[in-house]
Parts: structure tokens; sequence; C-alpha cells
């Protein structure tokens, strides 16, 4: 029930329904602390939202000067908790941030149709994760980085010296398992 609520909570703001805060509005002329407010980076990227010790902190809308926009918690400066990144490419990803990167269960929407929902860890697709293509073929697998670890481990880039593909794929999987 908590995750619905997070996830209403995150469209409504995402949609621009809402976006308050019981925090006190944030002085221009001060530093941001404990209060909500509005702040342009010298890049050009946006922030509205709440600030603690002079950080993004709390629930918060970041749009970069690249069309990029992120709703969702923050922690410290970072993006941490649920949130939505979506991208001017159309590509979107919906689910769980652990400083400021992609870490724990999430969706990512490719802008061509297809879906992945699973594990991510450190940014990036990690342990057992679902793949539906825009015709419907899905596929259940462990990933890694950006590929299954199959399909990873087959590039002898990332297999260790005289390793083989076979060791590569049972040497990630102990760690995948091991991180559980």
């Amino acid at each position: 029930m908590k995750k619905v609520l997070c996830g209403l909570v995150l469209f409504l703001i995402m949609t621009g329904n809402i976006m308050s805060s019981s925090l006190p509005n944030c002085q221009k002329k001060q530093l941001f602390h404990n209060c909500f407010g509005t702040h342009t980076f010298d890049d050009g990227d946006t922030y509205i939202g709440e600030w603690k010790d002079i950080s993004r902190h709390g629930l918060g809308i970041e749009t970069t000067k690249s069309g990029l926009k992120y709703s969702g918690e923050w922690k410290k400066g970072y993006r941490d908790g649920l949130g939505v990144e979506i991208y001017p490419s159309g590509g979107k990803y919906v689910g769980e941030w652990k400083e400021g990167f992609w870490d724990g269960k999430g969706t990512y929407y490719y802008p061509n149709g297809t879906i992945h929902s699973g594990a991510f860890k450190d940014g990036y697709m990690y342990g057992l994760g679902t793949r539906i293509t825009p015709n419907g073929k899905r596929k259940d697998d462990y990933y890694f980085a950006t590929d299954t670890v199959e399909d990873y481990c087959k590039d002898q880039r990332f297999t260790k010296k005289n390793e083989t593909s076979e060791e590569c794929i049972i040497r990630i999987m102990d760690e995948i398992n091991r991180d559980k």
C-alpha cells in the first residue's frame, strides 16, 4: 500500500498537480536549510522541492537543461528512495534509487516500447529481471549491466584472463547471489 501511495504522489508531482510542503518557504538571501524552494544552478538545471542542510532532501523535482526530468525522493543531495526519471529520448525509469543511482526494484521503459522490470544496482540491471519487447516476447533472465549474464560473458572483454565464457557466467552468478 505504501508503494502505491508513493507512486500516486510521484505521479501527481510529475504532472504538476501537487508540489507543496509543510516546510516554510526558503528565503532567497539565506542558505537553503529546512525549507521548500526553487533553485536554478549555474549549468541551467532547476530543482523545486525540499531542502535540508543546503542539500536537496525530501521530495523534489529536478529538470535539466537537456530536458531530463526527475521527480521523487532525495537524501543529502542524491536521488534516494522512490523516483521517476524521464529522458528526452522518451525512455523512463520508475523505481528505487540509492545515492543517485538506480538501485533496488525498478522498471525501465525503452523509447522503442521494450520494458525491463527487475533488480538494479549502481545504475545498471543486476540480477533477475524480465524483458518484454513491443511484440510481446517475454524473457526472464539474469542481467548484468546492459545484457544478460550469458551475453555479457560471451564478449571476451569481460572475462578475466584465461577465463572461459562459462566460468565468467558462474563467477557473476555467484556475485549476484552473494549480494542477495
